[in-house]
């Protein structure tokens, strides 16, 4: 049986003493054999319908197999230790450790065993790039009887298989919200007028250094602009004089747009302010505010700017200097969009909210679901939980 390296001690989360009754607690090396993939570079792969693994999951397809499915992957140098399940053939390249049971375990329920357990914090713990055999092999690992080894796989399988289904489920409305919204807009019989002939201003946000002590008014910065809404969980605040904060002071309906960035498909990212409580809310000088009138409604416009029409103008006006993409205030000023009625702008909008909440739902949702596996394989593997012969949920 393989020692326990004393580097690994804290690593360790199952032992014999506290192993449920009618279990084994082993050393994984005990139970499986973690095989080297085989390299096979981009070039050389032939298209078919083969999945290449590598270390953080399909990387490609092949026609020929170098193992036949099902089959467990596990990240060997990259991102150590994830865990990928293939159904069919695949081709594990050499980033990644394909797993061959010893004592014929059920191999879905290897695949949560070794999923729980924490093998990417093997590379950390002792100090070597990648996770080597011998630190897995001693890490140990709970064994229960085979009926109840494919009990508990049934059910952390339906788990995934509602989670997968719901993520999929987000990803196919976020595509559905682009195609709708853009029909919409391409469907518009209005003149196209530039933004600034609307804007009342068009401002620079505050450079002041801010504090993350809650010292002054909390400020907006990049980071707080995801995709089109704010987040609000990591906050900075500045201390300026009583006429800067009535200068930057945010109100509702103001339009904010990231000005620079390493990465030029954040320049021109926006968001839509709202007032979430009754502070004065600044916001950053790496953020442009746009102030509108009140015939072009700032919700229409930032669905405008979120869709690839929005997008190809914001980015023809970008700038590059020092490797930082930037869109200026007279750049913004000359974005040019379709300008209907204010009910016609009304519909777009509401349409994008529908869409927006649709999908919030389902990564709330997906949340949830991700949340209850933690729990479930947690309570399972503890032995706080036992589970029979569980037919009813299906197999993946």
């Amino acid at each position: 049986m393989p020692s326990t390296h004393r580097s690994l001690a804290g690593c360790q989360i199952f032992d014999t003493c506290t192993a449920p009754a009618g279990w084994v607690c082993a050393p994984l090396g005990e139970r499986i054999e973690l095989v080297y993939g085989s390299g096979l570079r981009e070039e050389d792969r032939e298209a078919g319908d083969v999945d290449v693994y590598g270390s953080n999951g399909v990387i490609g397809h092949h026609t020929a197999a170098l193992k036949n499915g099902p089959g467990i992957l596990v990240g060997r140098k990259g991102t150590v230790g994830a865990v990928h399940y293939s159904n069919g053939p695949f081709w594990p390249i050499d980033t990644v450790y394909y797993v061959n049971p010893r004592r014929g375990d059920d191999l879905r329920f290897l695949r949560h065993l070794l999923d729980y357990l924490p093998l990417n914090t093997l590379n950390a713990a002792t100090g070597v790039p990648g996770l080597s055999r011998r630190d897995a092999y001693s890490l140990f690992g709970v064994f229960p009887p085979p009926e109840e080894q494919t009990a508990i796989a049934r059910i952390l399988d339906a788990v995934d298989t509602a989670l997968e289904c719901t993520r999929a489920m987000a990803q196919n409305v976020d595509v559905l919200q682009d195609v709708v919204l853009e029909d919409a807009f391409a469907r518009l019989e209005a003149e196209y007028e530039c933004l600034g002939t609307f804007a009342t201003e068009v401002r620079y946000g505050t450079s002041m250094a801010s504090n993350d002590k809650a010292h002054g008014n909390p400020v907006l910065r990049i980071p707080n602009v995801v995709g089109d809404r704010l987040e609000l969980n990591d906050l900075s605040f500045v201390e300026l004089s009583a006429a800067d904060v009535e200068r930057l002071r945010l109100a509702d309906g103001d339009l904010l747009l990231v000005r620079t960035n390493g990465n030029p498909n954040y320049v021109g990212r926006s968001v839509v302010f709202r007032h979430p409580d009754n502070r004065a809310w600044l916001y950053a000088s790496y953020l442009i505010r746009v102030r509108l009138k009140h015939d072009l409604l700032p919700d229409f416009v930032n669905t405008y700017l979120g869709l690839e029409r929005g997008r190809r103008q914001l980015l023809q006006r970008v700038t590059t200097s020092a490797g930082n993409h930037n869109i200026n205030a007279n750049s913004i000023r000359l974005i040019r969009l379709p300008v209907p009625c204010l009910a016609e702008q009304e519909r777009i909008a509401q349409l994008a909210t529908a869409f927006r909440t649709w999908f919030d739902s389902l990564l709330r949702k997906a949340d949830a679901l991700d949340a209850l596996k933690k729990s479930l394989m947690h309570n399972i593997f503890a032995g706080n939980v036992r589970v029979g012969n569980v037919t009813e949920f299906p197999t993946r």
